[in-house]
């Protein structure tokens, strides 16, 4: 077997594998964890500190920037600052001296993050100290409802609060009963391959194998058999790889609709922060209706832009349209159910970029899933047309009878 068909062989394997494993790391909830080296240990390569010795002393904050392109933006202002391992009430943090490192001075007890620009990571951590030197109760609070609570002396250095995995969009640090405390020695993982780059790798394990088959198809049948042992389990083998890359390349498309292709499934996963699908690059030849609804748990309000311009906000009550034809039975559910908010728009023909926005799915759970459609505008049956031109013709008659009579 050459190195194609090999290339293909191995690629299916851990594509299928991973694919396997993609559901927990996705949904499962984050592991959590209170000291570095266990979750360094459990954490994806590579790993990267956040750098903050290019801020000066004293600069106020609202956000910094992170290690592979991500912004982490905060609440409230922080102060950024250098220990000072002179000072008794930072003396203490862990390491220092002799490494020293710089941190985020916060007042009060609470301090919440967001993640950007793709609002999800999964694997971050920092260090947590108190400001006075006596012990206080951090805790390290995330969105899928999880939480760490450690008792950290101001005498006795820093803790360390991470947790890899989950969907996680923000985090709250807090410090019951601190007037200040900071955050220091922050930690990034780079991301783990999105449903996205999984769908590709699937793609291209596909197209491995069709060409690997495509090359021993011309081979005579001689050749096959003598220099291509077990050449029927092979073939085999390949055409299941070739189903899962189908498959992975389907199940990963984007969550945009397509023209008469009915409901399309999309999340957001923070509130006013675009779908994990969006932007929608829609063409039209003609003008169609687009169709939304809230589905899963109702409350939710979504918000539609095209472009940067709100052209749509959903409302709770009965759906704006009569049911559609069978697509999907969680979204064909949600439309006729008016405790979910729905709406629908005609869009003209031309180019649109549609973006959708929750505007708060803190209060009713996030992820917050919705469904969305195209279909194009209905055109008058032939029997609607037929009688439209009857009436016509009767009704140009009687005219015309009448100013005769006249």
């Amino acid at each position: 077997m050459g190195w194609l068909g090999k290339t293909a062989v191995v690629g299916g394997f851990f594509t299928l594998l991973f694919a396997l494993t993609l559901p927990t790391q996705a949904f499962a909830l984050a592991a959590l964890y209170g000291d570095y080296a266990s979750w360094s240990a459990a954490a994806p390569t590579p790993q990267a500190p956040v750098d903050l010795s290019g801020i000066a002393d004293g600069t106020l904050l609202t956000s910094i920037s992170l290690p592979f392109a991500e912004i982490l933006t905060f609440d409230q202002t922080v102060t950024k600052l250098s220990v000072d391992p002179t000072r008794v009430n930072r003396k203490t943090w862990s390491g220092c001296p002799p490494t020293c490192p710089d941190v985020l001075m916060t007042s009060g007890e609470t301090l919440t993050a967001t993640f950007s620009p793709t609002g999800l990571v999964g694997a971050f951590g920092f260090e947590m100290e108190p400001y006075f030197p006596t012990d206080f109760s951090m805790t390290l609070h995330l969105t899928d409802g999880t939480s760490l609570t450690q008792t950290v002396p101001g005498l006795a250095g820093a803790e360390f609060f991470g947790w890899v995995g989950g969907s996680v969009v923000d985090f709250t640090a807090t410090c019951t009963g601190c007037s200040y405390f900071a955050l220091g020695k922050l930690v990034k993982a780079e991301a783990v391959p999105e449903p996205g780059t999984l769908g590709l790798l699937g793609t291209g394990l596909t197209g491995l194998a069709l060409t690997w088959l495509r090359r021993r198809k011309v081979l005579n049948a001689a050749h096959v058999l003598t220099n291509y042992v077990g050449g029927k389990e092979m073939k085999k083998f390949l055409m299941a790889m070739i189903a899962v890359g189908m498959v992975l390349g389907v199940a990963t498309a984007n969550a945009a609709p397509v023209l008469g292709g009915g409901w399309a499934g999309d999340n957001v996963y923070a509130s006013l922060t675009d779908s994990f699908g969006s932007p929608y690059a829609i063409t039209l030849v003609d003008p169609a209706l687009f169709s939304i609804t809230d589905a899963f748990l109702p409350g939710d309000i979504f918000q539609v832009y095209d472009g940067d311009t709100p052209i749509l906000l959903t409302a709770i009550g009965p759906a704006p349209s009569d049911p559609f034809p069978p697509s999907d039975s969680i979204a064909d559910a949600a439309w006729a159910d008016p405790t979910y908010s729905h709406g629908q728009i005609m869009l003209a023909a031309g180019t649109h970029s549609l973006r959708v926005q929750d505007l708060d799915c803190v209060s009713f759970g996030c992820p917050a899933g919705f469904y969305t459609r195209l279909d194009a505008l209905a055109v008058p049956e032939p029997g609607t047309l037929l009688l439209l031109a009857s009436g016509l013709l009767v009704g140009g008659g009687i005219a015309r009878r009448f100013r005769r009579e006249v």
